[in-house]
């Protein structure tokens, strides 16, 4: 006998109360004949939590969604620094 699947959404968590529904969807994926189909890492520190893994997918996205435009502005300033150019307007302009 299989369970419904629970916790599965394809929605994006853009929600005002994301925090709110991911505990939510957590709670789901530990009800009674709920099947989990998450795939959690396979180390020994892997968390086997809905909400933890979760949550640390989104914050790891906001993480790297900050840090990929510095990464994009360094790669195509490096020619510059290479080259002995002047660092006259090689850096923005932050307001």
């Amino acid at each position: 006998m299989g369970g419904a699947e629970c916790g599965a959404r394809t929605q994006p968590v853009n929600h005002p109360d994301a925090v709110g529904m991911l505990y939510a969807w957590h709670a789901e994926t530990r009800a009674e004949g709920c099947i989990d189909r998450t795939v959690y890492g396979t180390s020994r520190t892997a968390t086997t939590s809905f909400f933890t893994h979760h949550l640390r997918l989104i914050s790891l996205a906001a993480v790297i969604g900050a840090a990929l435009p510095v990464a994009i502005w360094a790669k195509a300033r490096k020619s510059h620094l290479l080259s002995g150019a002047p660092l006259a307007g090689l850096l923005p302009v932050v307001m």
